[in-house]
């Protein structure tokens, strides 16, 4: 839609020219109102505005307000399967009610492009945070938790949160504020007996920005394919560069010392760190295994299932990152022995639970009364990962380094791009190519390093020949 002018010779308006996108492949509608010279130029406008509401009702044409098309179309991709319910929640908790704020009431015809840009810039000034600040425990989170006679995963449950995030404040650790005044909301305690409020003026990260670009982008294709906006104006928007962030991987000897503590642990955790350290799998696809997927005679773990959480459901299977995530990962003599001795210890325990026992074929199960046999949480991991890392004296855990450290490695021993991408379970080697290239791998490492020593040995040769070969200043 749009409404354009015609100027006499002289810049004074003639006629306003309002035009209606029909679709694609559709003649344009168009009207000329002649402008009233007994009117102001406003009035004029406001008449042509009202004429091209008339003449979008004449064309059939639906122009629906931002908010009401966005919700409309996150649930469109979710029925259709092209958006995950973790990104749908991600989206409705985010950047949703954020947008809305801005475009909420606007029809998306009168969104452009200069409009989306301005957002981006907004979003990048100070004091923008829409939840600004962050939370430091003051006082025992989980002894608070135990007071109210509550469990860690049920205060999390209650307050609609991840339970790693509950795990974090027990912990001593930072949270954002509006997971600690949820936490304290829970606990029925103002949030600020519970934790010290640190305000947060920063910008949001060019990292966040995009992720906003990328959901308005979202949104405004789907509008366009459905032909109720003649251009999408988000493809032509300028969002910031996100630098490429250096993906840090565990060093050696940081490795090693997780490898010796994780055979300290239990057999299920140190079969869950064997997972991590020796396949690169990911947290929801570890804690996904099921029994099904592991193919002891041909020592082959097919990886077609990443457990994920959404508040409003709780637990559920969901499907992997990508069609290239779902893929067979060859295992050696140690994992497959290890699984073997996990397993006798599994059906001991599924014994002994007797009636009590939910089965589901989950690898990995909680033992918690009433849920015993149900897949474990993914942020169960987490949580132990932090008060391993504690009982050890250990660098900090996280289980997606894991996943960095192996593509490293791999890199490091001169393994085939592509493999390292098959096995990762990425869409494609240039996905991983474009995260882990920035790694010097040891072979560059040692060929810089003989080249450096060429060059040095060369120069000092040269020095000598010009009788350089003084002492450095001190």
């Amino acid at each position: 839609m749009s409404i354009r002018t015609r100027k006499y010779k002289n810049g004074k308006i003639r006629a306003y020219v309002i035009g209606v996108y029909r679709g694609k492949g559709l003649p344009e509608l168009t009207e000329t109102y002649k402008y009233d010279p007994s009117k102001t130029e406003k009035q004029n406008r406001k008449e042509a505005k009202r004429r091209e509401e008339e003449l979008k009702k004449k064309a059939n044409i639906k122009d629906p307000i931002f908010s009401d098309y966005a919700e409309y179309a996150i649930k469109h991709l979710v029925s259709r399967g092209k958006m995950k319910p973790k990104t749908e929640t991600t989206y409705r908790r985010y950047f949703l009610p954020r947008v809305n704020e801005r475009f909420g009431d606007l029809r998306l015809n009168n969104i452009d492009t200069k409009m989306i840009n301005k957002y981006y810039d907004d979003l990048l000034s100070s004091g923008c945070r829409a939840k600004p600040g962050s939370a430091a425990p003051k006082t025992d989170i989980r002894a608070v938790i135990a007071d109210r006679g509550m469990t860690i995963a049920a205060a999390a449950g209650k307050a609609g949160i991840s339970t790693a995030t509950v795990s974090a404040a027990c912990n001593g650790r930072k949270i954002r504020e509006d997971m600690a005044r949820l936490i304290a909301e829970v606990l029925d305690t103002d949030c600020s007996s519970l934790f010290n409020i640190t305000m947060d003026n920063r910008p949001l990260a060019y990292k966040t920005v995009k992720e906003f670009h990328i959901f308005l982008s979202v949104i405004f294709e789907l509008a366009y394919k459905e032909e109720l906006i003649e251009r999408n104006p988000v493809k032509t928007a300028d969002p910031p560069k996100v630098p490429q962030k250096e993906r840090e991987a565990f060093t050696w000897e940081e490795l090693t010392a997780i490898i010796n503590a994780s055979r300290q642990e239990s057999i299920k955790w140190q079969t869950i760190f064997a997972l991590f350290y020796k396949t690169g799998m990911r947290r929801g696809e570890i804690a996904g295994l099921k029994w099904s997927a592991i193919d002891f005679d041909n020592s082959v773990i097919h990886v077609d299932n990443n457990l994920q959480y959404k508040p409003s459901d709780g637990l559920y299977a969901g499907s992997p990152k990508s069609d290239k995530s779902i893929r067979e990962f060859p295992i050696t003599d140690y994992e497959r022995e290890l699984l073997k001795e996990y397993r006798k210890w599994y059906i001991e325990r599924k014994a002994a639970y007797g009636d009590s026992w939910n089965e589901t074929g989950y690898i990995f199960f909680q033992e918690k009364t009433g849920n015993v046999g149900l897949p474990m949480h993914p942020d169960s991991i987490n949580d132990h990962f932090g008060k391993f890392e504690k009982k050890y004296g250990l660098a900090h855990i996280n289980p997606h380094k894991f996943r960095h450290t192996f593509a490293t490695l791999a890199n490091d021993a001169g393994t085939d791009p592509l493999v390292v991408s098959r096995m990762l379970g990425h869409s494609s080697v240039l996905t991983t190519q474009a995260i882990y290239t920035h790694t010097l791998s040891k072979q560059s490492r040692d060929a810089a390093e003989q080249f450096g020593n060429a060059l040095n040995k060369a120069l000092g040769a040269d020095e000598n020949q010009n009788g350089s070969g003084t002492d450095a200043p001190e």
